[in-house]
């Protein structure tokens, strides 16, 4: 997991919302997503839900940076269908019993595509800044069992993405980052938590700037000393570095 991830569930969230035939049933990393769907679907609708997910994240790691300098993430997409029929374009019914599940579920996955193509700003802006490539997508049908006897079919579809790397430590935010933090600002559900997560870039609890120095370039404390950067007393937390500041390549700049 990363800050990266959680940022492209968000935005992704964002991005599908009334863009498909699941209209706002779409629901972030849920545990259950039946319990979700239940809880929204309203009286007399028939519509398939979207479950949002990350999965397996690999950073590129160059020595002891755990940020690295670009990641792959899977990015992963659950689409169930209800198991009574779906209306497609307000007049045609498709009965998911049978091969219209399997209808209703490319035309959702063509709606996904088309709208992580061409959304609304900012979330299409940051998208477009994070994700560098889509490296490969993969799909397999998969049934989740509602009632004894009653299933819903689902296809789970993964995104393998190569993304811009998490920030470092302490570090003022790049473009992507002032973009996501205002997008949460000024979202509803999420504004609440929009200083908070501009803090763990900027100013991370409990590292004094010498430690934020070590954690951005990836140093031992024994590498930190020989240099000069630590405090003079080694068993010192707070001491300021001995550098006034850092310059960071911006990393969100596509190679």
């Amino acid at each position: 997991m990363s800050l990266v991830s959680f940022a492209l569930r968000l935005v992704v969230s964002r991005m599908l919302k009334d863009r498909t035939l699941a209209r706002d049933l779409i629901f972030n990393s849920p545990v259950d997503p039946l319990v979700e769907w239940k809880a929204r679907v309203g009286e007399g609708d028939s519509l398939p839900c979207i479950a949002v997910y990350t999965g397996k994240r690999s950073p590129n790691i160059i020595g002891k940076a755990t940020q690295g300098t670009d990641a792959t993430i899977e990015l992963i997409f659950d689409i169930l269908v209800p198991p009574t029929p779906v209306v497609v374009d307000d007049y045609i019914e498709l009965t998911t019993t049978n091969t219209g599940g399997a209808m209703v579920m490319d035309i959702v996955w063509r709606q996904i595509e088309a709208a992580l193509r061409g959304a609304p700003a900012p979330w299409q802006d940051i998208w477009d800044i994070f994700v560098i490539k889509v490296l490969e997508i993969e799909s397999r049908p998969l049934l989740y069992q509602i009632e004894a006897g009653n299933t819903v079919p689902c296809v789970e579809v993964t995104m393998r993405l190569r993304t811009v790397p998490d920030p470092d430590f302490g570090v003022h935010l790049l473009p992507g980052w002032q973009k996501m933090c205002a997008a949460m600002a000024a979202d509803p559900d999420y504004r609440d938590y929009a200083s908070f997560f501009e803090k763990l870039i900027t100013d991370p609890e409990d590292l004094s700037s010498w430690e934020q120095v070590q954690a951005a370039l990836g140093l031992s404390r024994g590498s930190v000393d020989s240099i000069g950067l630590g405090p003079a007393d080694s068993t010192a937390q707070d001491d300021p570095a001995l550098v006034s500041g850092v310059t960071y390549t911006d990393t969100e700049r596509r190679p």
